[in-house]
């Protein structure tokens, strides 16, 4: 008799054990800045660059999340995360005042160098030693949405002392810094050398082009997976998703992983 009972509870117990095992991951969106090479990125229909390679890597450790990535325009990203339908985005810098919305922030990603770069033309003129007020009166030019440069350069942006143009990504700045349209740029010094790269190998670099060099170093800049605050409701499984994330991004550090990333991706 109590053999007879074991036989339906072995199976129902296998039963329970099989849709656990099967049962879907939770499916997960992160949006990627696609036009900030060599950092993120799209390029022939498929997601790259060193941020990119990372989170994957880290993503494909987390078993209980199936994570996707959408590159989208930056600009997009941010408004996204800050009406709470996006979930998350990189690699955004830690700016707390700036957009509060944005919060929590992972574990810091990578550092990046933040450069002012001009037209050569304009430091030979200038001479500037002081950032940012040797640069009053000077256009600048800027990736849509991109918040760099600190509180006091913003200052004189907005009190009409520098002039800001923005465009849609670093190849269309340089572009008018080359035709002499902008006079400084401030971003991350591997993203614009390596854009420079590219726009030389394309033949837009001409004998007459003005010629950019950089003239200041402003900060270390960390990068970050970035959540959303507003939709934290909508998303109940965030803390687990930053908790697990967290963790692999510190262990992926300390064992030199993301070094190696890094040198992989750039050729270092």
């Amino acid at each position: 008799m109590l053999g007879k009972k074991l036989v339906p509870l072995a199976a129902l117990v296998a039963l329970m054990s099989s849709v656990s095992l099967t049962q879907a991951a939770q499916q997960v969106t992160i949006y990627g800045d696609n036009a900030y090479p060599p950092y993120s990125y799209k390029e022939g229909g498929e997601e790259r660059g060193i941020y990119t390679a990372i989170l994957k890597e880290a993503f494909a450790k987390m078993g209980d999340y199936e994570v996707t990535i959408e590159m989208v325009p930056w600009k997009r990203a941010l408004s996204s995360i800050e009406k709470g339908d996006g979930f998350a985005l990189y690699p955004p810098y830690h700016r707390p005042s700036l957009r509060p919305w944005i919060t929590p922030y992972s574990e810091p990603i990578l550092d990046e160098t933040t450069v002012v770069y001009c037209r050569e033309a304009v430091i030979a003129e200038r001479a500037p030693k002081s950032f940012p007020d040797d640069y009053k009166g000077l256009v600048f030019v800027n990736n849509t949405g991109y918040a760099s440069g600190g509180d006091a350069f913003m200052a004189l942006v907005e009190a009409g002392e520098i002039k800001m143009q923005e465009a849609k990504s670093t190849q269309l700045n340089l572009k008018k810094m080359l035709l002499g349209r902008g006079d400084c740029f401030i971003n991350d010094r591997l993203n614009i050398l390596s854009e420079m790269k590219k726009l030389e190998a394309a033949g837009e670099v001409k004998a007459d082009s003005e010629k950019l060099a950089e003239a200041a170093t402003l900060t270390v800049e960390k990068g970050y997976l970035g959540f959303s605050g507003p939709g934290a409701a909508n998303f109940p499984f965030m803390g687990d998703f930053l908790a697990k994330f967290n963790a692999i991004i510190k262990e992926m550090h300390a064992s030199g992983r993301i070094d190696a990333i890094i040198a992989e991706q750039t050729g270092g």
